[in-house]
């Protein structure tokens, strides 16, 4: 099965830290990695890393970042044969992870709407799995394999996002994406409000909905009743990129071809254990690990 992943790479610069900082002050903290990152990339490392067949699709400049943002990506064995060199420069991210409140803070590369020249592929994915960065890229090749299972990253509302949602069989989105898109209050333990959330995505979205909510699991409608998957405990070190990771492990499922409730829980598990390891695409579990935990709490 091949997998095709499109969207955003960047370099993760990441600040460890034990408090926030304050305007105006001068800090200097010794603890710091610079590693890749992005939705789109780090979907596709985990699908590598996990014994899949996958390309990965972005656009990167020719800059001292580029090799930083894409190496992880290359030592897993990702196909990164059409990726395309015109950006005008590689996308950094900044991440202040403060390890004492177990939250990260993100300054990241603004949302890219420039037009690009697609790369003809040499073969046809399976399944495309995409994030809300050059949506005009990745609309390219959800028309051009429309039969191919497709799948988004919906993490922040904005226009390529939506889209993009228009066109996938999965969104599976934040529930900041969910809240902003459809102006609903969003309560967790207001079952009915959730409800009325999910069918104004049912009814704007062609693809199954699915909603991550952090620390709390994610959540379906399943036979028109709500199904809150939780999330298992572990020791938070850093939260930075387990909404990829989730995204990741979730594409991975569908490769397996699990059932909705088995996809998500085996993607609640994957995120979760990332939070027990520095960095985003340095945390991404072993599978064995994740499937070992699956068979004691499934």
């Amino acid at each position: 099965m091949k997998i095709l992943s499109v969207g955003q790479a960047t370099c993760d610069i990441t600040y460890q830290t034990d408090f926030y900082p304050t305007e105006n002050t001068k800090y200097y903290v010794e603890d710091k990695t610079i590693s890749g990152g992005g939705s789109a990339a780090t979907m596709a490392l985990l699908l590598a890393k996990w014994n899949q067949d996958v390309t990965f699709i972005t656009s990167i400049a020719k800059d001292p970042f580029a090799p930083l943002a894409l190496d992880n990506l290359k030592n897993a064995g990702v196909n990164l044969d059409y990726i395309l060199e015109d950006g005008e420069k590689t996308p950094l991210a900044f991440v202040i992870n403060n390890q004492k409140s177990e939250t990260r803070t993100i300054l990241n590369a603004k949302n890219l709407v420039k037009e690009f020249n697609p790369k003809p592929l040499d073969f046809t994915p399976d399944i495309i799995v995409v994030d809300g960065r050059y949506a005009n890229l990745a609309t390219y090749y959800l028309n051009k394999y429309p039969d191919a299972l497709t799948m988004l990253d919906a993490g922040r509302y904005d226009e390529g996002t939506v889209q993009l949602a228009k066109l996938v069989d999965y969104v599976v989105c934040s529930h900041d994406f969910a809240k902003d898109y459809t102006k609903l209050p969003w309560d967790l333990s207001d079952k009915d409000g959730i409800k009325a959330i999910i069918n104004q995505l049912n009814q704007d979205f062609k693809g199954k909905i699915i909603i991550t909510c952090e620390s709390h699991g994610c959540l379906a409608l399943i036979d028109d009743e709500i199904f809150l998957i939780p999330s298992i405990e572990v020791p938070v070190i850093d939260s930075n990129g387990a909404g990829d990771i989730y995204h990741g492990a979730f594409a991975y499922g569908l490769t397996k071809e699990w059932n909705l409730i088995k996809t998500m829980q085996i993607s609640n598990i994957t995120a979760a254990l990332s939070l027990t390891k520095h960095g985003a695409q340095t945390a991404v579990p072993e599978l064995n690990k994740v499937l070992e935990i699956y068979e004691k709490v499934k």
